[in-house]
């Protein structure tokens, strides 16, 4: 089970989520879930309010034996994008770029499945409350199905449709780059930055 992380303490991740006691409820249900046996995997969004608190934020999930991944805000959906360090200038403290890591992956299941698919669109996708499946849920305005109206299996369809449609070949950029059967692509991250869903990530480390 993945969730989001968004402090070490009650100040910082309350102050963002905008809920009184939303850390200790939090803390409080991953400790039941994990004497439960049930797979954990954190994933801290950084943004203004906590960007300074990644080596604390880390050392709190590590205590609870539960690994922790970071990850930058994304421009896009409902979030207040102030709160996205350097949002405006597209530039991030420079804490924030190292966090989020290397983007290639090393694992050859993952180079072989980049040469037909989006990485990402091939391997998840998001439900909403309505029924309407989307592409992932940074992506909601890419509908691409309504389980109120049909089977499941009929949208995947269309979701395999889609991560096909933005593979790294199709990408502008990303085509004619020797890391793009290894690089891990967010196109609603490229999409939000740009307006075009097949622009290159500005963020990509091997932009040029």
């Amino acid at each position: 089970m993945q969730f989001s992380a968004y402090g070490h303490n009650p100040e910082t991740h309350d102050a963002i989520t905008n809920v009184k006691g939303s850390f200790e409820r939090q803390q409080t249900a991953l400790k039941k879930l994990k004497d439960l046996g049930v797979p954990l995997r954190g994933q801290a969004i950084l943004m203004k309010e906590n960007h300074a608190f990644q080596k604390q934020i880390r050392a709190r999930f590590k205590k609870l034996g539960i690994p922790i991944e970071f990850s930058i805000a994304r421009p896009s959906g409902r979030q207040d994008k102030e709160k996205i360090p350097g949002c405006a200038a597209c530039s991030f403290p420079k804490g924030c770029l190292e966090a989020k890591g290397s983007s290639a992956s090393p694992n050859l299941d993952f180079f072989a499945m980049k040469h037909f698919y989006n990485n990402c669109w091939i391997q998840r996708c998001g439900v909403t409350a309505e029924g309407k499946v989307i592409a992932c849920v940074f992506a909601r305005d890419k509908v691409l199905g309504d389980l109120t109206k049909e089977s499941f299996s009929k949208a995947y369809q269309r979701l395999k449709e889609n991560a096909a449609e933005f593979k790294c070949d199709n990408i502008n950029g990303c085509k004619d780059c020797s890391l793009r059967f290894a690089c891990v692509d967010c196109r609603p991250w490229a999409f939000s930055l740009t307006g075009n869903w097949k622009a290159k990530n500005p963020y990509c480390k091997e932009l040029v």
